[in-house]
């Protein structure tokens, strides 16, 4: 795992420590992105969503913003809080829990997805988070 992915990680298991485990974390690279190699940072949880997009964005960019270097932000096209019952987040937590955290040229509600690194998933199901290799 590169180290953009490590200091991302980082930044979700900080998350999650200080508030409750997110349903979801996790960089998707779209394929139909104009930009090669730009990553959507995909964050769902339900406390997020009762706290709100704008308190959500404000703290992830304050947490992203402490440990992301400057060649880190150059590839991130933008930061998406999505509500946990949206089919995109339940595709693409199932997907991970049968395929594993790196998942490749699939189709994800409806949506191709070139790459995506999955940090956390949590659900009903056991929780499971992802282990930052080196």
């Amino acid at each position: 795992m590169n180290e953009f992915f490590n200091r991302v990680k980082n930044v979700v298991d900080e998350v999650e420590q200080e508030q409750s485990p997110l349903t979801l974390a996790a960089l998707v690279l779209r394929a139909d992105s104009e930009t090669q190699w730009l990553y959507d940072f995909i964050v769902s949880a339900p406390w997020i969503i009762e706290r709100g997009k704008v308190w959500a964005y404000t703290y992830l960019k304050q947490k992203l913003s402490k440990v992301l270097e400057k060649e880190d932000w150059a590839q991130v096209s933008r930061m998406l809080v999505m509500n946990p019952k949206e089919d995109f987040v339940q595709e693409l937590q199932k997907l991970a829990d049968s395929a594993g955290y790196d998942i490749s040229n699939l189709r994800v509600a409806g949506i191709d997805v070139r790459f995506a690194h999955v940090f956390a998933t949590h659900s009903d199901m056991p929780a499971r988070t992802a282990q930052a290799n080196a």
